[in-house]
């Protein structure tokens, strides 16, 4: 038999099972991507399901894990010490476009002193780590 016209439904197991999948994804990607901002140390998966279970997070069966995840980590911001993982970046540009790489970094309040720079054979390579969020800008930028 297929359905023509209207929704399909979920039972109530079909749509725990679903709610809690998505649940461990959030959790899981959490795991991963947050630490502890003094340690910069990863929080464990029973220490990141509890804290969300305390802000009461709810999940929406219809939209992906990760968009909700990063909104849950917003949410956790709140309450308590958790920052996102810094990202390591290494950025290599001819030696001649320096300056404006400089106008970039500074636009985007980072320094080229803070990180580790290396020029040879006329080509710039900057090594830093930066905020997850300021890859898609710079690598826009650049």
């Amino acid at each position: 038999m297929i359905l023509e016209k209207g929704d399909l439904q979920f039972g109530d197991k079909e749509r725990e099972s679903q709610s809690s999948s998505i649940f461990n994804d959030i959790v899981n990607f959490i795991a991963e991507k947050c630490v502890h901002p003094e340690s910069k140390r990863l929080f464990s998966v029973a220490s990141i399901t509890q804290a969300i279970q305390d802000i009461h997070f709810t999940v929406k069966l219809d939209k992906p894990a990760k968009p909700q995840a990063l909104e849950c980590i917003k949410e956790l911001q709140k309450k308590y010490n958790i920052v996102r993982a810094e990202m390591k970046v290494k950025i290599t540009i001819p030696l001649k476009k320096q300056e404006i790489l400089e106008s970039i970094l500074e636009k985007n309040n980072l320094d080229l002193k803070n990180g580790e720079t290396v020029i040879k054979e006329e080509i710039l390579e900057h090594k830093r780590c930066i905020e997850p969020y300021l890859f898609r800008v710079l690598n826009e930028d650049i």
